[in-house]
C-alpha cells in the first residue's frame, strides 16, 4: 500500500473479509477494494486533522466513528437539505452515493458507483459547502494524490508533514 511510505504505519489488523463482510451483506453493497483495504488498515481515523474516517466495525456510540451510524446521520442530514443544492440520492436510497467522511468544516466525502456511465469502478466525491466535486479515481489514487498535493483536498501546511491518528476502536 504506497500510503504507508506517505502516513505512518497502520495500526489494525488488515482483515478485509472479517471487518466488511457482515456490513455489506446488511446494506447490500460491494465496496471497493482500496478503500475497504485502507479502512481495515488504518481503522476509524483521522488523516492529518483534516479528514475523518469511519469504520464499519467501530461501536455505535454517539462519538464513535462507526460507518453504520455515518450513513443515517449523513442520509438525514441531507434529507433537510434544499433538494437543489444536492445533485445526488444519498446512499441507502438506490443508487445513492456512499458516505465515507468527513472534514471538520462539514464537508462531506462520499464514494460514487460508476456503473451508470458504463465504465464501472467507483470514485470519490466531495461535497465542498453545496459545490460537487467528482474526482475521477479510484480512493486509494485519490488519497494518496491529496496527500502528496497532487489531487486538491488538504491546505497546503498538511502536505509537509502528513499523519494519520487512528481513534476510537473496533468491536
Amino acid at each position: 500500500m504506497e500510503l504507508s511510505r506517505i502516513l505512518s504505519e497502520p495500526q489494525l489488523n488488515h482483515d478485509v473479509d472479517f471487518d466488511w463482510r457482515d456490513f455489506e451483506n446488511e446494506f447490500g453493497v460491494d465496496l471497493p477494494l482500496d478503500y475497504k483495504k485502507f479502512i481495515s488498515a488504518y481503522g476509524p481515523c483521522v488523516i492529518s486533522d483534516t479528514l475523518t474516517l469511519f469504520h464499519p466495525r467501530a461501536p455505535e456510540a454517539d462519538d464513535s466513528l462507526s460507518l453504520r451510524r455515518k450513513i443515517r446521520t449523513t442520509s438525514s442530514m441531507y434529507e433537510r437539505t434544499e433538494p437543489s443544492l444536492v445533485p445526488y440520492r444519498i446512499f441507502p436510497a438506490a443508487g445513492g452515493i456512499f458516505p465515507i467522511g468527513h472534514t471538520p468544516f462539514g464537508n462531506q466525502v462520499f464514494l460514487r458507483s460508476r456503473a451508470h456511465m458504463k465504465i464501472g469502478g467507483w470514485s470519490v466525491l466531495v461535497d465542498w459547502d453545496s459545490t460537487w466535486i467528482d474526482y475521477q479515481m479510484g480512493f486509494e489514487e485519490f488519497l494518496s494524490g491529496a496527500l502528496t498535493g497532487d489531487v486538491y483536498f488538504f491546505h497546503e501546511s498538511v502536505l509537509e508533514e502528513p499523519s494519520y491518528e487512528l481513534v476510537g476502536r473496533v468491536v
